[in-house]
């Protein structure tokens, strides 16, 4: 599927997808977001170093995750 710029696509983890080389002089993006309740504990430290969680909505009563605050919009 090739799109046009600024289109996007949404797919889940199950998809099996692959992309070919970016020959242009654009560049390309990939986004991977994970959505879950706050009852789960994300393993922060088997993903990457200083990786951390944003709340989209409600809180963290457990206290499970380290989270922090989404970027600000520019």
């Amino acid at each position: 599927m090739e799109l046009q710029p600024g289109q996007f696509f949404l797919f889940n983890e199950q998809t099996l997808h692959r992309s070919a080389a970016n020959t242009s002089n654009y560049r390309r993006i990939g986004l991977a977001i994970r959505v879950t309740v706050p009852l789960v504990k994300v393993y922060h430290q088997q993903l990457f170093e200083g990786h951390k969680v944003i709340i989209v909505s409600g809180k963290d009563p457990l206290g499970f995750n380290q989270v922090t605050q989404p970027p600000p919009y520019s």
